[in-house]
């Protein structure tokens, strides 16, 4: 799986939660933004009842395939 797959698979399943204290979830992977790091591994934002919020960052990933890349930078290969 990559990573925009992930994203998408991630904002569908928190999107469709019925749970009071999410108030908005968001693919911040791109966008508005995202034009100078388009493969940035802040994926996911979510938004609190209470004001607060909740990002989902990938670390690093690995894999066949997927070229090398340091911790927080995910290769155009696995995107």
């Amino acid at each position: 799986m990559k990573i925009k797959e992930l994203t998408d698979y991630l904002v569908e399943r928190l999107a469709t939660l019925d749970h009071d204290e999410l108030t908005s979830v968001a693919d911040v992977s791109r966008g508005v933004g995202s034009e100078g790091e388009p493969y940035n591994h802040v994926l996911v934002k979510v938004g609190h009842a209470d004001g607060a919020s909740s990002v989902i960052q990938v670390r690093q990933i690995s894999g066949p395939g997927v070229s090398p890349a340091p911790e927080y930078r995910i290769p155009k290969d696995g995107w």
